[in-house]
């Protein structure tokens, strides 16, 4: 049904937007529906591209706080220039999968190793990494320690590296030496 109605509309269907900028596939990314999110995609695949108003988010920044790792996985399979797109803040798609503790850094790391050298080291507007938003929650996947691409001495603008957040942060530096 919904294949009819897109190939009858086409654009103004596709591209179609509330108050807000969200387009069908920002709401089909937020539940995670994955038919749709490949509906839209084979009618119009620019719409990957659209931005909502207020906070420049695209379908993929949407479906990668969610944790929609199938929604992820159209959306960059098929328009793989769309992960590159940042929000209002700065941050590409991995800051938000490590932000939001969701699953998919090492779908993206293992399965595009050329988009993962762009965006493991992209900082936001205030400087952080995905990285450096690990660092802060203390979560930093072994894995992600030992690639090579990651630059651990990129400073955020407070000047501090991963490092630095680490150590900071209180509960680790409570934690006797022999514990670390």
């Amino acid at each position: 049904m919904t294949g009819k109605l897109l190939e009858k509309a086409h654009d103004s269907l596709t591209k179609a937007t509330d108050n807000q900028g969200w387009t069908p596939l920002h709401f089909a990314a937020l539940i995670g529906n994955t038919p749709i999110v490949i509906q839209l995609l084979d009618c119009d695949k620019s719409v990957a591209y659209l931005r909502d108003k207020n906070d420049k988010k695209t379908a993929l920044h949407i479906a990668a706080s969610k944790g929609h790792k199938r929604v992820m996985k159209e959306l960059i399979s098929r328009c793989p220039d769309c992960c590159e797109l940042v929000d209002r803040k700065g941050r590409n798609i991995l800051h938000y999968v490590v932000e939001n503790k969701r699953f998919g850094l090492e779908y993206i790391i293992q399965e595009h190793p050329w988009l993962s050298n762009i965006l493991l080291n992209g900082k936001d507007n205030d400087g952080n990494t995905p990285l450096h938003l690990l660092a802060v929650s203390l979560s930093i996947p072994s894995h992600l320690l030992l690639d090579d691409r990651v630059d651990f001495m990129a400073l955020n603008n407070k000047k501090q590296n991963t490092s630095d957040i680490i150590l900071a942060d209180d509960t680790f530096s409570m934690m006797m030496p022999g514990q670390v």
